[in-house]
């Protein structure tokens, strides 16, 4: 059987189909390309700054402050496929799992911020005579903005009763790593409790997955200038699409 074809002068049909078949397949073959050498690059990124040191210290009013590098992929998928022998990362990755409905449309971020409380002082002992059972207990109370403490001891037993306040902020934001280097998303925790450490913090981030190219159909006009005469054409395809801007 002959190949039938709806000829309109030189345009062929059958022709244009397969051209448009062929850029399609192009085009898919292009997208899966991206997306497996963006998720190679998000592992080593992962990897590298899986590494990165918790930086410590204490500012002018005592307040414990502590830095690090964010650990950042376009989708959750990446992340919760990273392999870390970090134990606070497999807890994050843990959490980020238990709350993926929470990453829906690749937004969200999740947080894990170790900290211990060390209270070391002296306060003064209070006897006290039980005039029931004729036995002696001793009694201290220590408070201030962050804690209190109340101690009563007997001749068998001991009761510590401790509350402690803690007051933690955290910020996340970008920071220049020097000339043509991509800028990297640090959070800073900072606990206002003086007698409080941040021994450990780990922050996951979904990153703006933000696309230029955009595959799909197309339709536009255009006016040209032929002999004097201004004509209108029209034109309809399919392929690559360079996005500028969103409205």
């Amino acid at each position: 059987m002959k190949d039938k074809q709806i000829n309109m002068g030189s345009y062929s049909l059958i022709s244009t189909i397969k051209s448009g078949a062929l850029i399609i397949c192009g085009c898919i073959i292009f997208y899966f390309y991206l997306g497996e050498k963006q998720s190679r690059v998000e592992q080593e990124n992962l990897n590298k700054d899986s590494n990165s040191e918790l930086i410590k210290w204490k500012n002018k009013d005592g307040e414990n402050l502590a830095k690090i590098k964010v650990l950042e992929t376009k989708n959750e998928k990446t992340f919760l496929a990273f392999k870390s022998q970090d134990s606070t990362i497999k807890e994050l990755q843990s959490l980020v799992k238990q709350n993926r409905y929470l990453f829906k449309n690749n937004k969200g971020s999740a947080s894990i911020i170790k900290s211990e409380t060390v209270i070391d002082t002296i306060t003064k002992t209070i006897t006290v005579l039980d005039t029931l059972t004729n036995k002696l207990s001793y009694r201290s109370q220590i408070s201030n903005k962050w804690f209190k403490a109340n101690i009563f001891a007997g001749k068998d037993s001991t009761r510590i009763k401790l509350n402690t306040i803690h007051n933690i902020s955290l910020i996340m934001g970008s920071e220049k790593q020097g000339f043509f280097k991509k800028r990297k998303t640090f959070a800073t925790a900072k606990d206002e409790n003086p007698n409080s450490n941040i021994k450990d913090m780990r922050i996951y981030n979904v990153t703006e997955d933000k696309k230029r190219f955009v595959i799909g159909p197309y339709i536009g006009g255009g006016v040209n200038l032929i002999n004097n005469e201004i004509k209108t054409s029209w034109q309809f395809g399919f392929g690559v699409i360079y996005k500028l801007k969103e409205f």
